[in-house]
Formats: structure tokens, C-alpha cells, sequence
């Protein structure tokens, strides 16, 4: 069963919170303020806008004793024959003044943990003519639509506005990844996450609304199975799902069930970790992190292959009672249960009065007015 109000009910309970969504807000507001306030870093700067699962509306609530997250990217016109720990510690100074110990050097970003967000400043260089265009208009739009719905995602419809979405059609600024400043491996690594966010809002409203939701519940039954490695995890997850996820879902229920059927389709046990191009750098494998320890994936795949089971035992389930007890123990207790005392698909009638039959024969009563 597809459960509706019930998927309805779990997913708000799995978004972040109002005082996570606050925290993001001013978090995220402060930093891109402040960026754009400094003396010296202003020249450099070509825009900033949000990307990360917080901006895709993918983000779930953030664990007990945990922080959500934002990360920040600041476009700017840094050459990259800079040495890429050069290019980063061009923004040590900023992060000192504004953030003091409250910062740290990260491989690809500079990490900053307040006392309720983390962020995470990624530093971006070598945009095009055609690429600061989007770039400046994306930012534009990012920061008036989060103004406009005080942080509350459109989870429904992922917005990404119609200028971005005619420059996105060009195949220039397609093709044209920006660069970050890779300061352990001391080079350069191409990134595109405008297109990944053009990507998300494509297939979202491809699946009618229900995408982001799968994803999201995907990564809640991630978070909670203490069965599963570590990776994949975040967005090489989100991506996995988005590749699986069949576009002509009509249901959250519907797009899980088949999610995870189709990963099984694809990938089965799990012995070959497959190559997964990422949107707009067809050249980077998402999943290169979890080639590192292979057994790892095949772990992954025997409990999605379990997982796949309990969604279509949930799905197909003939009671309220039956499926939502599948739901229950796929996603966890999240997922409301059921108020249904029906057990066998029809509906109860323990209310009805029984029928007798009197133990004497009696006189038929004819309606009156009647011979």
C-alpha cells in the first residue's frame, strides 16, 4: 500500500527541524555577508550560492548530538596556476578574523563549526564568461528565494528559477565544470554543482514531487540500518538513488519499492563496484571513495537486496495494519503505525450485531393497506 498520509507524516518527521532550518539560515546569511563585506576578498569574489543536499532539498533532520550542514561556494576569479594551498590560503585570514578557532583546513573547503551549523566554505576559480553569468544569476535567485520562503524548501516542486534554467540549455555552459582547490593532493579538481542541482530539479519534477522524498527516506533508512558501512553515504548515495529512481513513480512508496529493486537489477551482490559519472564532470566517479574498500559495497548491496524485499512486502501488503508494520521496520519508527484493526483487507465489523434466527416458527407480517 502507498500509505499516503502516513509517508506524509514520517517525512515531516525526518526534514530538518524549524530550529535546524533557522540555524542553516543565519549560518549560510552570515558567512556570504561577510564574504562579500571584506576589503580584500571582494575583488576576487564573482558570487556565492548553496549547494549540497540543504540546497537540493535532499537534507534530512540531523542526528542527536549532531550539526546540519550548509556548504557554501564562493566563485572567484583566483587564475588556477595558483597552487591550490596558495588559492585556499588566500581565505585564512577572513576565517580568523570572523571564526576564530572555530575553523579548520579541510582537503577541498575550509570547515567551520558553529555552536548549531557546521559549514563548509569551498573555494571555486576559472569561471568563463558564460559560466559567471549563470553563476551570478544563480546567486541572485538563490539568495531572494531562500529570503522568500524563510528556508522552508519547496519540497514539492525544487525551484531553480527560469534564467538559470534557458543558460543551463547551453551547451557551453553545460560542458564548463568549476575548479577546487584540492590542497592534499596539490592540484585542481573540476566540479559542477550547478548542474547537479539543474539534475535534481529535472528528475523531481520528472517523478511528479516524490524524488527528493525517496531520496530522503533512502538516506534515513541508511542513517538507522547499523548493518551498513559507512559508504557510500551523502551525496554519492543521493546520486546512486537519483540513476535507479524510474521517473514514472506515482507514489514515494512506489519510487522506494522500485529503487531498491532496480539497484538489485543493476548491481546485484555487489562484487563489481560500478562507475558512475557525475553530472557535468562525466570524467569523476562519484563512487570512487567506496572502490577503496570493495567489500564494503557488497555489504551495501546484500542488505538493499533485503531491503528491496520489505518494500514490496510493504507495497503489496492486502492491510493498512500489514504494510505499515513494513514500512515500520524498514524506516524505522518514524513511520506512523496503523490505526486499522482490519486484518485480513476488509474492513472491521466487530461493531455490527450479530444475526439470529428465533427457535419458533413465526407468522409472516404483510405492510399494512395490503391483503
Amino acid at each position: 500500500m502507498i500509505m499516503t498520509s502516513s509517508f506524509e507524516t514520517f517525512l515531516s518527521a525526518i526534514r530538518p527541524t524549524a530550529t535546524q532550518r533557522k540555524a542553516m539560515r543565519r549560518g549560510h546569511r552570515a558567512l556570504r555577508d561577510r564574504l562579500n563585506d571584506d576589503d580584500k576578498l571582494w575583488e576576487l569574489t564573482v558570487a556565492t550560492f548553496i549547494q549540497g543536499s540543504y540546497r537540493r532539498a535532499t537534507a534530512i533532520r540531523a542526528a542527536a548530538g549532531e550539526r546540519s550542514d550548509v556548504d557554501v561556494v564562493v566563485v572567484t576569479t583566483i587564475p588556477q596556476s595558483t597552487l591550490a594551498a596558495e588559492a585556499q590560503a588566500l581565505f585564512y585570514d577572513f576565517a580568523e578574523k570572523h571564526y576564530p578557532k572555530k575553523w579548520q583546513k579541510q582537503g577541498r573547503s575550509i570547515g567551520i563549526s558553529l555552536g548549531d551549523v557546521d559549514l563548509d566554505l569551498v573555494i571555486t576559480s576559472g569561471p568563463s564568461e558564460a559560466q559567471t553569468e549563470a553563476v551570478k544569476s544563480f546567486s541572485a535567485f538563490d539568495t531572494a528565494d531562500l529570503a522568500g520562503l524563510d528556508e522552508e524548501r519547496d519540497y514539492y516542486g525544487l525551484n531553480v528559477g527560469p534564467v538559470l534554467l534557458e543558460q543551463a540549455k547551453q551547451a557551453q555552459w553545460k560542458q564548463e565544470p568549476l575548479y577546487i582547490p584540492n590542497r592534499d593532493l596539490d592540484c585542481w579538481d573540476p566540479t559542477h554543482p550547478l548542474a547537479q542541482i539543474v539534475w535534481t530539479r529535472d528528475k523531481n519534477a520528472a517523478t511528479a514531487g516524490h524524488y527528493i522524498n525517496v531520496v530522503k527516506a533512502l538516506k534515513w533508512w541508511k542513517r538507522n540500518n547499523p548493518a551498513l558501512p559507512k559508504h557510500p553515504k551523502g551525496y554519492p548515495l543521493e546520486h546512486l538513488i537519483g540513476q535507479c529512481c524510474p521517473s514514472d513513480i506515482t507514489s514515494v512508496a512506489e519510487g522506494i519499492t522500485r529503487t531498491l529493486e532496480e539497484m538489485v537489477r543493476r548491481y546485484g551482490s555487489g562484487t563489481i563496484v560500478p562507475f558512475l559519472p557525475d553530472h557535468g564532470v562525466p570524467s569523476h566517479d562519484v563512487l570512487r571513495r567506496v572502490k577503496e574498500n570493495p567489500a564494503d559495497f557488497q555489504v551495501f548491496m546484500t542488505e538493499i537486496a533485503g531491503a528491496a524485499t520489505l518494500a514490496r512486502q510493504a507495497l503489496d501488503a492486502a492491510t493498512p495494519k500489514a504494510s505499515a508494520d513494513a514500512w515500520r521496520e524498514l524506516l524505522g519508527d518514524k513511520f506512523p503505525e496503523s490505526t486499522s484493526t482490519s486484518q485480513a483487507g476488509l474492513m472491521s465489523v466487530a461493531a455490527t450485531p450479530s444475526l439470529t434466527f428465533p427457535s419458533h416458527p413465526v407468522a409472516p407480517k404483510g405492510p399494512k393497506g395490503f391483503a
